[in-house]
């Protein structure tokens, strides 16, 4: 049965990978012919942060999915209860420890990088891309909960899905307003 899951887990993230690769690379073809040269680096350079930002998560899901692997098999409520609540925990102060930081970092893009002024609104572009950071530790124990169970393909599914969506909504937006705060 775990060999039938794996597998799955397999072919679902592989399809959802290849199309989110492929769908990607037509949103930056149209992001760089409707935005330009100057938000797109702003965009590259939030979109490269923010991949730092979360280095703050330091692989506490894989641990604590490997620490609820054993209680979900044999059906320790209990303790599956417990792991949980400590992970909301510790994600709630991953959270605000990459909001922190994501200021900080904010002012330093803003002071330090003379090219990033050039584009207006830069530090209210920043901030959202540090909010929608730190919001996705909110669910970030459901993930790490699902996939303890072996039960990745369902997060993968929801989280390429959701990708899917947004990066269409972005595609839309894109076309029809030129606006990066939108996008």
């Amino acid at each position: 049965m775990r060999t039938i899951k794996a597998i799955n887990n397999f072919k679902v993230d592989l399809f959802i990978t290849f199309f989110l690769i492929a769908l990607g690379f037509y949103l930056r073809t149209i992001f760089v012919s409707k935005m330009g040269a100057d938000l797109t680096g702003v965009m590259l350079l939030f979109t490269q942060l923010t991949a730092y930002l979360n280095l703050a998560e330091l692989g506490i899901g894989v641990a604590a999915a490997s620490l609820l692997y054993k209680p979900l098999s044999e059906g320790d409520y209990a303790k599956i209860k417990y792991l949980t609540l400590l992970l909301s925990t510790i994600y709630r102060y991953i959270s605000f420890l990459v909001l922190l930081i994501g200021i900080v970092i904010g002012f330093g893009i803003y002071f330090f990088i003379d090219s990033v002024n050039a584009v207006s609104h830069v530090f209210i572009y920043w901030a959202f891309f540090v909010i929608n950071t730190s919001l996705t530790y909110s669910y970030a124990k459901h993930s790490t909960l699902l996939t303890a169970n072996q039960q990745y393909s369902v997060v993968r599914k929801i989280q390429g899905g959701g990708k899917i969506l947004i990066i269409a909504l972005q595609i839309l937006l894109l076309v029809t307003t030129h606006n990066f705060l939108l996008y």
